[in-house]
């Protein structure tokens, strides 16, 4: 015999659906363009799934070989001046693309049944599980590559003097003579990173274009 029977009142009378919150689903699904990821890379399309990409040494463009200009000065009646120095290099580097798949197995019969928008849900769910994976993959390479160079320095003992940190700065720097003893520590080796980049790139990249990523955040 069946059990639990109930009385009429007004939760009872009928079976309870998702059709009261109209299929309301509530959880959590990043949207793709909302990671940061996306901001400081850059993507660009190809169509061969191995190759190489050419990088130019941007160099001539800011070099004068003399303080007054003077091998660019040309005169009237005279030769134009030799411009077999003038030229810039280049080299190649390779890349290869890989293809990755982020599928969900869900059969005919359960889409046909389910009661809310469970592809689009999954779906979602896929798009923020690529995106995260793009993010590590991303981290992964800035964090082990080892091309950087003289474009790294230690920010104890070499951006700032010894025993100095971001966790012991002052808000107001203090200088014994010209040499910085302590101060805004954090700010400093910013403007540092900062004149790195515009020395790097000949005043190309300003601080409007540059970004910082710090790995505790990164996966936002």
């Amino acid at each position: 015999m069946p059990t639990g029977y109930t009385y009429p009142g007004p939760t009872s009378v009928y079976i309870p659906t998702t059709e009261a919150t109209q299929q309301l689903l509530v959880g959590y699904s990043r949207n793709e363009k909302d990671f940061l990821v996306a901001k400081y890379t850059k993507y660009v399309p190809v169509k061969q799934m191995k190759g190489f990409f050419r990088v130019w040494l941007s160099q001539q463009g800011s070099r004068i070989l003399t303080t007054n200009d003077a091998e660019h000065v040309w005169e009237d009646g005279a030769a134009s001046p030799d411009g077999q120095r003038n030229t810039e290099a280049t080299t190649v580097l390779p890349f290869l693309c890989v293809r990755r798949g982020f599928p969900v197995s869900l059969g005919d019969l359960t889409l046909e049944q389910a009661d809310y928008q469970i592809l689009a849900a999954h779906s979602q769910q896929a798009a923020m599980t690529a995106m995260t994976s793009r993010t590590l993959r991303t981290y992964n390479a800035l964090s082990s590559y080892s091309g950087w160079g003289a474009n790294t320095a230690a920010v104890n003992g070499t951006i700032l003097p010894p025993g100095q940190n971001w966790a012991n700065g002052t808000s107001d720097a203090s200088f014994s003579g010209t040499t910085y003893v302590t101060g805004p520590n954090i700010k400093k080796s910013f403007n540092y990173a900062q004149n790195q980049i515009t020395l790097a790139t000949f005043g190309v990249v300003d601080p409007g274009q540059s970004m910082v990523v710090l790995a505790r955040i990164l996966l936002r």
